[in-house]
């Protein structure tokens, strides 16, 4: 008897489970409020209840990111993220509109956009020439992509050989550092990478690129397919600002003048040195002009024509080329003008009232001596020619310059231009000094032969020794004077 447990205690026991079952079902929902909103690398929404079973405490799990699981003694999601990749498209253009061509040749580009400090990535593509080597290269961009020893990149795959179907893959990891390059026009926007003809690359060379081939390349769809990549074990540099060209004011100078330029005014962000490049857009017709010291900050040319010089200048820092700027030199000839007269003939003094003419006309031409002549007080209707007459008389070897008919009123007005060389003639016995100019009839004078009939009241003569003439033709040489007539 004493070994029986008294009743008792088999009821204070079962009191004690109907108890503790009172208490579980009173457990509240685990996952209300959601507690995988606050977890890291957890995904919110996706808390689930483990039943914890009879008066045993329930749990709760969260579903993990890609790359992580999770562990319900620390209830966290541990692992590792996969790495990012990044995909950029590339086509085969058309170059005349820089489209991508419909059914050309295409491939994509996967890279992760981070590193320690390779940049890895794989390339496929199709539709390319079996027989072509290809290089898939980082092109650097620049205003002026061949200048002599500036790095233009760096090729990123060994040659690549498409297979007889025209489709290629590769991968790689490279140190490319970040890109864009500080040096590229397109820093920070992203890097261009091409797919080129191994033909055209130089990886060891100062130039990425020796030839530019561009149908049967492989370019960027879009600037959205430019790559960024950053190598992590470097501290980010800043982007190398392009320096300012200012090829100075505009200037107006004379026909035959040495124009002197001035690119002082150009400027580097950065205060980098800069080296000069100077070259014309366009020269007038005929022109053969040509800049001495083109690399200097102040080059010069002589005008050599009239019309409009356009020069540009590009300046260079180092790294960046600049925007061109240009500048216009306007050349104009100098003009002079003459007084013409109808003179008595006893001491050839002007009439009072008599015919009279000015004559307008450029000093000096490359070749053209360009002319107009006004007169008023001629016989009416009557047919002149305006001459250079060499002394002495008698003017052999004159040189007939235009010819026009008076007005019915004797107003008269010609515009002409010719190229006498430089005037006067050495021939002429006035060479030093002027050359003189008559509007003569023409009844009295033969161009042909060259000679005049003397009616000295029908002609307009210089009014004085300060109305001859001299006109200088760039395109000549003067000569010694020698006189004695022509």
């Amino acid at each position: 008897m004493r070994n029986l447990v008294p009743v008792w205690i088999f009821v204070f026991l079962f009191s004690g489970i109907l108890l503790m079952g009172q208490d579980c079902a009173a457990q509240t929902n685990l996952c209300d409020p959601d507690p995988c909103e606050g977890i890291a690398n957890a995904v919110p929404d996706t808390c689930t209840v483990i039943p914890g079973g009879v008066c045993l405490p329930d749990d709760f799990a969260c579903q993990c990111s890609e790359g992580y699981t999770w562990n319900p003694a620390t209830h966290s999601c541990e692992g590792e993220a996969p790495p990012v990749t990044v995909t950029a498209d590339l086509c085969q253009k058309n170059p005349g509109t820089w489209e991508c061509v419909v059914g050309g040749a295409s491939g994509t580009l996967t890279y992760q956009p981070t590193g320690s400090p390779d940049f890895d990535f794989s390339l496929s593509a199709q539709g390319l020439d079996p027989d072509t080597d290809y290089r898939l290269i980082y092109y650097v961009d620049t205003y002026s992509p061949w200048r002599p020893g500036k790095p233009k990149g760096m090729c990123l795959t060994d040659v690549l050989t498409p297979l007889v179907d025209g489709t290629l893959s590769a991968s790689g990891a490279v140190e490319t550092g970040d890109l864009p390059w500080p040096d590229d026009l397109n820093c920070p926007v992203g890097a261009k990478v091409w797919l080129i003809a191994d033909a055209d690359a130089d990886c060891a060379g100062p130039r990425i690129m020796t030839a530019w081939n561009p149908a049967s390349y492989l370019f960027d769809v879009s600037d959205d397919d430019w790559v960024q990549f950053d190598d992590l074990t470097q501290d980010p540099q800043p982007c190398n600002q392009a320096p300012v060209a200012d090829a100075g004011e505009d200037q107006d100078v004379w026909l035959g003048e040495t124009v002197l330029l001035d690119g002082s005014g150009s400027s580097d962000p950065e205060g980098s040195d800069l080296e000069y490049a100077w070259s014309f857009v366009s020269r007038p017709s005929g022109s053969e002009a040509v800049l001495a010291n083109p690399t200097a900050v102040d080059p010069s040319f002589t005008a050599d024509k009239e019309g409009a010089f356009v020069v540009r200048l590009v300046v260079y820092d180092g790294s960046k080329d600049s925007a061109p700027d240009t500048a216009t030199v306007t050349a104009t000839a100098p003009t002079s003008t003459a007084n013409l007269c109808q003179k008595e003939t006893e001491y050839y003094q002007c009439i009072e009232g008599g015919a009279t003419a000015t004559l307008t006309y450029n000093t000096i031409g490359n070749p053209d001596f360009n002319f107009a002549l006004t007169g008023q007080g001629l016989v009416a209707s009557t047919n002149y020619t305006l001459i250079y007459y060499p002394d002495p008389w008698p003017g052999n070897g004159l040189l007939c310059l235009g010819s026009a008919d008076s007005a019915g009123d004797g107003s008269f007005s010609l515009t002409g231009s010719a190229t006498p060389g430089d005037l006067p003639w050495t021939c002429d016995d006035n060479c030093g000094t002027g050359a003189k100019i008559w509007l003569v009839p023409t009844g009295l004078v033969n161009c042909v032969a060259r000679t005049i009939t003397w009616s000295p009241a029908q002609f307009l003569f210089d009014d004085q020794e300060s109305d001859w003439i001299n006109f200088d033709d760039l395109s000549d040489d003067p000569g010694e004077c020698v006189g004695g007539g022509c």
